[in-house]
C-alpha cells in the first residue's frame, strides 16, 4: 500500500511469487491523476448601499479539490465554503476582494470590486415643512438631498402634488438643476402638499413640503351697533367679511365659541365674501354680553364686537324645599312658602299679594305668621283645611306677574307596625314591651295595665325584676287627630314555689307535687329520676297548674321527681322526693293476758319490704 500518492509514485510495479517447485510474476503500470485548480464561479463587481449586507461567492474545481480563501488588502478573511458574508457595509469596507483557489499543483486568483454607495440624505434637517407665499409670486420648493457623486448622473428627480405627478412640460413648473421645483404665478389652487422623489439605481427617497398660499387680510364690512332686546325675543346679528382666501368666521360670547346650532352661514355670489349670522329664537339673560366676530385667513385676523343687552321680564315662582312645582306635606308640620321674584334692576317691585283659592289670606292669625324678608308666608301647623291653590302676585312699575302652587296635606290614622307578642316570663327577669306606630300627624302612645292607665307614654318600656303582680294585660293605644288603634299584650309570670325536698305519705294516700305558680298556662316536663315521664301510670295525672298528682300511693311511687320549665331560652327545674311512711296493717292479740312464767307470741304485719320492731 502507498499512502499520499504523488506524481513521483508513477511507474511499473511487479509482484513475484515463488514455491518449492516454481515461481511466477505479475506486472502493472501506476498512473497518478492530477489537475491544478480552476474557477467555476466568481462574483461580479458590486455596488451596494451603505449599511446593507451582501455575500461574495467563489467556487473552483481541481484534483485534489482546491481550498478557497478570501483576502482584503493584507488581511485574511473568514469564509464558509467559498462564501464570504459582509454585513453593515461602510465606506471602509469598499475595495478589491481577492478569491484564491489552491492545491498541490497550483493556485488561481480572482478579484472583485465592491463599491459602497452612500444613500441620499437631506442637507438641511431643520427645513421648515410649510412655506407661505402670496398670490402671483414665484416660489422654488427645495429638494435638498445630497447624493453620492458616483450615481449622480444615473439619478432621476420627480415632483408630485397631492400624490399626482407634476408635468414639467408646463410653462408653470420647472425642475431646476439643484432638483428644486419652481412654480410661477402662484394661485390659491397651488396650495397643498408637494413631494420630491429621488430615484437612484440603488434606492428611492422622498421629501415632503407644504405650500400655503397667502392672499388678502380679512376685512369686516358691516358696522356693529349696540343691540337691546327683551327676554324671549329673537336675537339676530350678522358679520360680513372678505379676503383672499375667503376668511372663516367664528363668533364668541364671553370667550366661548357660539355653538353651531345658533349659527347660520350665508352663501354669497363672490367667493371672496362670507357672511355668518348669530340667530337665537328665544333669548334669555344668559345671552347678554359682548359678541365677537373673528374673521380669519392665512394672511391675518380681524375682530369686531357687538354689545347685546337682554332685559329681564319679571318672573315669579313658588317652589317647595325640594324644588317641585307642587307641595305635599304631612299634617302637623311647619311650612314655608317663598315667593321668589326675578326681575331686571330697572323694573322695581311696587307690591306683593298672597291669595288662597282666589281669596285673601289673613296674616297674623293662629295658623299663618307675618311676611318674611323673602316675601314668604309660613303656616305654623299644617292641617287638612290648609289644602288649596296658593298664589303670589307681584306688581312692578312695568308689569304684573303671578305664580301659583297647589298644596296637598297628608293625613293618616295611626298604624301599629311593630308590637310585642303575648309572652310568659320567669319572675325576676325583665319584661320588655314594645309598640311602634306610624301616622300623619305623628301619633302619641299611652299604656294601660289591666284597664288602668299608666304613666308610660314611650313606645317601648322595660319592667325589671318582674313579679307575679306584673302579670296581666298591657294595652298600647296609638292616636293622632285622625284616629287611634290598640294592641293588647297578655303577660304571664312564672314563679317557682318554695322548695320542699321530701313529701311523706302513707300507703294509699294522695300526694300533690307542685311545680310552678303561674298566671297562665305553662308547659311543664316531669321526670322520675332522670327519665322523662312520657307515659303516666294509672294513678298519676298532671293538673291544669302543671302539678303532678300521685293517687293511691304505693311503694312504686317512692323516689325523686323533677319538673322542668323552659321559657324562651331560659330553663329552670325543681327537685322533690316522695317517701312512703310505714303503717301497721294488723296486730294480733292487741290485748293479751298471760300468767307469770308463761310463754306468749306477738304478731305484727307491716308493709312489704319494711322492717318491724317491738318496743316495750
Amino acid at each position: 500500500m502507498v499512502n499520499n500518492l504523488t506524481k513521483r509514485d508513477e511507474g511499473i510495479y511487479s509482484c513475484l511469487a515463488s514455491t518449492a517447485k516454481d515461481r511466477t510474476s505479475l506486472s502493472g503500470r501506476l498512473t497518478v491523476l492530477s489537475e491544478g485548480p480552476s474557477f467555476t464561479s466568481t462574483p461580479r463587481d458590486i455596488r451596494i448601499l451603505e449599511g446593507r449586507n451582501t455575500e461574495l461567492v467563489c467556487q473552483a474545481d481541481g484534483i485534489p479539490l482546491p481550498r478557497i480563501s478570501w483576502t482584503f488588502g493584507d488581511r485574511q478573511l473568514e469564509s464558509q465554503g467559498g462564501t464570504l458574508a459582509l454585513t453593515s457595509l461602510s465606506l471602509e469596507k469598499q475595495g478589491n476582494y481577492i478569491c484564491t483557489a489552491d492545491n498541490m499543483y497550483g493556485s488561481v486568483h480572482e478579484s472583485v470590486n465592491l463599491q459602497v454607495i452612500q444613500g441620499a440624505r437631506k442637507e438641511n434637517k431643520n427645513l421648515v415643512p410649510d412655506i407661505v407665499k402670496n398670490i402671483k409670486d414665484t416660489i422654488s420648493l427645495p429638494c435638498e438631498f445630497k447624493l453620492d457623486e458616483r450615481i449622480e448622473e444615473e439619478t432621476r428627480v420627480l415632483w408630485f402634488k397631492e400624490n399626482v405627478e407634476i408635468p414639467t412640460t408646463s410653462a408653470k413648473y420647472k425642475i431646476e438643476p439643484n432638483r428644486s421645483l419652481e412654480i410661477r404665478n402662484i394661485e390659491l389652487g397651488d396650495e397643498g402638499q408637494y413631494a420630491c422623489k429621488i430615484i437612484t439605481p440603488l434606492q428611492e427617497v422622498e421629501s415632503k413640503i407644504s405650500l400655503i398660499v397667502s392672499g388678502e387680510s380679512p376685512e369686516i364690512l358691516n358696522a356693529f351697533d349696540r343691540v337691546t332686546i327683551h327676554e324671549g325675543e329673537a336675537l339676530s346679528i350678522s358679520c360680513v367679511a372678505r379676503g383672499v382666501p375667503t376668511p372663516s368666521i367664528q363668533w364668541y360670547l364671553k370667550d366661548t365659541p357660539v355653538s353651531g346650532q345658533y349659527l347660520k352661514h350665508i352663501e354669497t355670489a363672490n367667493s371672496e365674501f362670507r357672511e355668518t349670522r348669530v340667530i337665537i329664537k328665544h333669548s334669555t339673560k344668559g345671552h347678554e354680553g359682548v359678541y365677537q366676530c373673528v374673521a380669519k385667513n392665512n394672511v391675518g385676523t380681524v375682530v369686531k364686537n357687538s354689545h347685546v343687552r337682554v332685559l329681564k321680564r319679571t318672573k315669579v315662582s313658588i317652589l317647595g324645599e325640594d324644588g317641585r312645582a307642587d307641595i305635599t306635606v304631612p299634617a302637623g308640620q311647619k311650612l314655608k312658602l317663598p315667593c321668589k321674584v326675578d326681575n331686571d334692576d330697572m323694573n322695581r317691585i311696587t307690591g306683593i299679594v298672597w291669595t288662597k283659592d282666589d281669596e285673601g289670606i289673613q296674616v297674623g292669625g293662629k295658623d299663618i305668621i307675618d311676611f318674611g324678608m323673602d316675601n314668604s308666608i309660613t303656616i305654623i301647623n299644617v292641617q287638612k283645611r290648609h289644602e288649596g291653590l296658593y298664589k303670589c302676585t307681584v306688581t312692578t312699575v312695568k308689569d304684573q306677574e303671578s305664580a301659583e302652587i297647589p298644596l296637598r296635606v297628608l293625613v293618616n290614622a295611626p298604624v301599629i307596625t311593630k308590637h310585642s307578642k303575648n309572652q310568659i316570663i320567669f319572675s325576676g327577669t325583665t319584661l320588655q314591651l314594645e309598640c311602634i306606630s306610624t301616622g300623619i300627624p305623628e301619633p302619641s302612645t299611652r299604656w294601660t295595665f289591666n284597664r288602668t292607665i299608666t304613666n308610660v307614654t314611650a313606645p317601648t318600656s322595660d319592667i325589671k325584676n318582674a313579679i307575679s303582680a306584673d302579670a296581666g294585660s298591657y294595652t298600647c293605644t296609638s292616636s293622632n287627630s285622625i284616629g287611634e288603634t290598640q294592641r293588647t299584650i297578655v303577660v304571664s309570670v312564672v314563679t317557682l314555689p318554695p322548695s320542699l325536698d321530701v313529701y311523706q305519705a302513707k300507703q294509699g294516700a294522695t300526694v300533690r307535687l307542685p311545680c310552678v305558680r303561674a298566671t297562665g298556662k305553662v308547659s311543664v316536663l316531669w321526670l322520675k329520676g332522670n327519665k322523662p315521664m312520657d307515659e303516666l301510670g294509672p294513678n298519676m295525672e298532671i293538673d291544669r297548674l302543671g302539678s303532678l298528682v300521685l293517687k293511691n300511693l304505693t311503694l312504686e311511687e317512692e323516689g325523686e321527681y323533677k319538673c322542668k320549665i323552659v321559657i324562651q331560652s331560659e330553663r329552670k327545674e325543681r327537685i322533690m322526693s316522695v317517701k312512703l311512711m310505714p303503717d301497721i296493717v294488723t296486730i294480733d292479740n292487741t290485748r293479751l293476758e298471760v300468767k307469770e312464767g308463761d310463754n306468749f307470741t306477738l304478731k305484727c304485719d307491716v308493709l312489704p319490704g319494711r322492717e318491724s320492731k317491738f318496743l316495750f
